[in-house]
């Protein structure tokens, strides 16, 4: 349910999502290099956790163009988010997450390029692109 929650927000805010249902995927998905402008790392998840699979990322980055990624997780402990910057994530955000919540996160970490507000959502003067492919895993 919280992931089809996520993905109709993203959706909402003009995202195109690529969900990986785990780490490995996530990783999997981010080698083949489908253009991500952002990466939504849930912390907990099966095969490799989130945790890994950023660390892994980074490492197939090589000193490539800088991808954000953020955890998502409902492990909100200092030491959870000491272990999340240790792998490179750069931001962390507790779950639950909601509508406003992702938009911030876009605005944020997408460099403002990941807006596109759906019309139920009014901004004034907002004019940006969305992004190519805004990743969620889960």
């Amino acid at each position: 349910m919280n992931r089809m929650v996520a993905v109709r927000s993203l959706e909402k805010l003009g995202c195109e999502v690529v969900v990986a249902t785990n780490g490995l995927h996530a990783l999997e998905s981010f080698i083949a290099d489908l253009g991500f402008d952002l990466v939504l790392m849930d912390v907990q998840m099966p095969v490799m956790d989130g945790i890994e699979a950023t660390r892994r990322i980074r490492l197939a980055e090589n000193g490539a163009s800088h991808v954000p990624v953020i955890a998502l997780t409902a492990l909100d402990f200092p030491e959870t988010r000491r272990r999340c910057v240790a792998a490179g994530m750069d931001g962390f955000a507790p779950k639950p997450l909601g509508f406003n919540t992702f938009k911030m996160l876009l605005s944020e970490y997408a460099g403002g390029a990941a807006l596109q507000s759906a019309s139920s959502v009014p901004e004034v003067g907002l004019a940006i692109e969305p992004p190519t492919v805004a990743p969620l895993v889960f």
